[in-house]
């Protein structure tokens, strides 16, 4: 899944009109408890601020929701 996520990233770079957008719809998924976190960083590096107020969010909820969850700064050390 991260490798497709990457290749999200590298259609956007090079201009295709629908990636970031199919990537939302995967970012969207992370918060649901079948889905594995993927696509974050790339949608950060494609959204910059956008893309980090929008996985704080979903990072947010899930921690919330879920006191034996943690997160680290990795994602906002790499930004």
């Amino acid at each position: 899944m991260y490798q497709r996520c990457n290749l999200v990233s590298y259609f956007h770079k090079d201009g295709a009109p629908d990636a970031q957008k199919h990537l939302n719809i995967r970012s969207d998924r992370n918060k649901l408890a079948e889905y594995e976190d993927c696509g974050s960083a790339q949608l950060i590096e494609m959204d910059g601020i956008n893309g980090i107020l929008k996985v704080a969010e979903y990072v947010g909820e899930i921690l919330f929701n879920d006191k034996d969850k943690c997160e680290d700064s990795w994602i906002i050390d790499a930004f």
